[in-house]
């Protein structure tokens, strides 16, 4: 495989690169290193868009599949801390979302990085053909 055929796929290994980082960064349960598999993803990308949107795609993933997957029910929480706050039922899922957006922007910084210092270190030098 040449580089010109892994740079069409790279934002697909990207994603998944950001995916299994990231699941080994929940079990730290420090959320703020969310950062580094997605800078890490990013560094995969040629172009900036690409990089910011594996990066935030492969961390909402994780965070989907480790919200599937915990112990405690989610959304029961976040409906109860809802109902703390606003003092009506219902509000657990916009809590949810809130928190899923959070992972994204983190997701979509941190690849928009990875991609920047790809583009930093290794410039895309366009040949012109006469």
């Amino acid at each position: 495989m040449d580089l010109e055929q892994f740079n069409k796929y790279s934002p697909i290994v990207a994603i998944i690169l950001c995916f299994l980082l990231d699941l080994i960064i929940i079990t730290t349960s420090y959320w703020p290193l969310n950062l580094f598999p997605a800078i890490i993803g990013g560094l995969f990308c040629v172009e900036m868009k690409w990089g910011a949107v594996s990066g935030a795609l492969g961390i909402i993933f994780a965070w989907l599949l480790a919200s599937i997957f915990s112990m405690n029910d989610l959304y029961l929480q976040a409906d109860q801390l809802g109902q703390l706050l606003t003092d009506s039922s219902g509000v657990g899922i916009v809590i949810i979302l809130l928190i899923f957006t959070i992972g994204a922007l983190f997701g979509f910084l941190g690849g928009s990085i990875g991609s920047g210092i790809r583009i930093l270190v290794f410039p895309v030098i366009d040949e012109v053909t006469e």
